[in-house]
């Protein structure tokens, strides 16, 4: 059918563009790329869970389990776009305490989503877990608004790029309390579109953002490897002269006979000496950067 080769391809974009986040996380090596690929896995995965699509498989091996990967596939994406909001907008850094009870609240979310069900109903649990994560919604989008409100950049991306996600969601979970039909009809295809939109125009930014950084990485290695350069060429100019000066301050050090002489000639033998000694520490200390 056409809802079954939508999802396919909905599942294999996210199962490709999660590779490809894979991939760029090699380059950059910056996590925040393991937590958007998380984020895309978990959206194909829920999608292909509530769809029905995935019963085949998993009701053969796990009966009566979809309720159960249905809650795991929802705590990836909560915990997945929280990390990446917060290493989005640097907020460890900005709230550190905020970000700390932010998380503690997700982690108490998510063990009610999976333990109440053995000890209430599932649909008691669903509405309270619900509004669970209505709370959630706003604990996040609280500091993407200051940012955005502030006029950064990034808040300002994150801000519109979550109000789509987040209307959409809004859209779908309303049409699963009020119609009790959650793997078809407009909302549920609007709601993966917007997670499709959402993951190309952030893996854009972010792509754009990090390379911008490399490349200001890369100028600052080429700034210490030219200033290298400049002090062992510096140092090779002065150590040249010293070297000249000091032999014939050795040679009359040792044939001058006045102590008045002798005591001038030492200090400056010294003080050339001292000199030698600092000029060739710093060409050890290139050599050590190179």
């Amino acid at each position: 059918t056409v809802s079954f080769i939508w999802l396919s391809f909905y599942f294999g974009f996210m199962v490709l563009f999660c590779l490809l986040v894979l991939y760029m996380y090699r380059l950059f090596l910056e996590r925040i790329f393991l937590y958007f690929a998380g984020l895309m896995l978990s959206f194909g995965c829920y999608f292909m869970i509530v769809s029905r699509v995935s019963d085949t498989f998993l009701l053969h091996y796990f009966p009566n389990s979809q309720f159960l990967f249905q809650n795991w596939a929802i705590s990836g994406i909560v915990f997945c776009i929280s990390f990446f909001i917060i290493n989005y907008l640097d907020l460890r850094q900005r709230y550190r305490r905020y970000v700390g009870i932010a998380l503690i609240y997700i982690v108490i979310m998510e063990a009610f989503a999976h333990l109440a069900p053995f000890v209430i109903n599932h649909n008691t649990m669903v509405g309270y877990h619900n509004l669970m994560l209505l709370f959630w919604v706003v604990l996040f989008f609280l500091p993407i608004g200051i940012t955005a409100w502030r006029k950064e950049p990034k808040g300002k991306m994150l801000l519109r790029t979550v109000m789509i996600l987040f209307v959409a969601s809004g859209v779908h979970l309303l049409r699963i309390n009020i119609v009790e039909e959650s793997g078809s009809g407009s909302a549920f295809s609007i709601f993966q579109f917007s997670t499709m939109v959402f993951a190309a125009v952030l893996f854009y930014d972010l792509f754009r953002r990090i390379d911008a950084i490399r490349r200001e990485k890369d100028r600052f290695k080429e700034l210490d490897q030219l200033k290298s350069r400049f002090f062992a060429n510096i140092s090779h100019e002065f150590r040249t002269p010293l070297t000249l000066i000091m032999g014939p301050l050795n040679q009359l050090k040792a044939k001058q006979a006045e102590s008045v002489d002798r005591k001038l000639i030492g200090m400056m033998h010294r003080n050339a000496e001292r000199l030698l000694s600092l000029i060739n520490q710093i060409l050890d200390l290139s050599k050590l950067e190179a």
